[in-house]
């Protein structure tokens, strides 16, 4: 078993996911297109499984729809027990300027691998505790 194959088709499936949930919101006028998957990490809450992600996208139309690739951070939460019952519960585009490596000051679950925002907009990983979370 290639792991780190497993892994890079988990980021995938979790970016994919993302993607979907975001763009099926007709509240969101610009929709995005997956470029490349980077990273995801799990963790369990009181409140049930979620999910952080890294992936760059680009806009499929309005405004942005010629610019480059956009890092994204998003958050997924497990509401049922199928595979891809999942809710959206945040959804950034970062860049430079409002994208923190591992926030320390809100995300304890993640590693240095999954960038975000700030910790305001997200639900997981903010119990501070030693061994609570497992990284991949």
């Amino acid at each position: 078993v290639d792991k780190e194959a497993d892994q890079k088709l988990a980021d995938s499936r979790f970016a994919e996911l993302a993607l979907k949930r975001y763009n099926k919101n007709k509240n969101n006028k610009v929709k995005y297109a997956l470029i490349e998957a980077i990273a995801d990490a799990v963790m369990f809450e009181a409140s049930g499984l979620y999910r952080h992600v890294n992936f760059y996208a680009k806009a499929k139309n309005g405004p942005k729809k010629n610019d480059g690739k956009v890092l994204v951070f998003a958050e997924l939460h497990q509401i049922g027990y199928r595979p891809n019952a999942m809710a959206l519960t945040c959804f950034r585009l970062l860049d430079e300027n409002n994208q923190l490596y591992q926030d320390k000051g809100h995300c304890y679950a993640c590693s240095d691998r999954i960038k975000h925002p700030d910790g305001s907009c997200y639900k997981a990983g903010h119990f501070a505790s030693i061994c609570y979370y497992h990284n991949n």
